[in-house]
């Protein structure tokens, strides 16, 4: 990951990953978990979060979510609130009947 910095010149690096598990619940209505974390660098400290969130697909290329994160290591916010949109823009799945 790239941040930018506002102060100096140039960026500060560092990487990050996350472990994501998502379920149905209809065919609307999903859940999803996840872990994710950065490492630390020159400009802030490293974090370790959990997330929950509810989906809820409008049409066959939008989808809604919201939920809640919270911060597992010291230095990361202890909890927020989110929400997003996934646009579909391709299918590349092969797609046998």
């Amino acid at each position: 990951m790239l941040a930018g910095r506002i102060t100096d010149g140039g960026h500060a690096a560092s990487g990050q990953g996350a472990l994501a598990a998502s379920h149905d619940m209809t065919r609307r209505v999903g859940i999803q978990a996840e872990i994710s974390g950065f490492s630390r660098n020159d400009a802030q400290p490293g974090a370790m979060f959990a997330l929950g969130a509810a989906t809820y697909q409008l049409n066959r290329r939008l989808v809604l979510d919201c939920g809640v994160r919270f911060g597992l290591s010291h230095d990361a916010p202890r909890n927020g609130f989110f929400a997003g949109m996934t646009v579909g823009i391709a299918d590349l799945y092969i797609h046998r009947h």
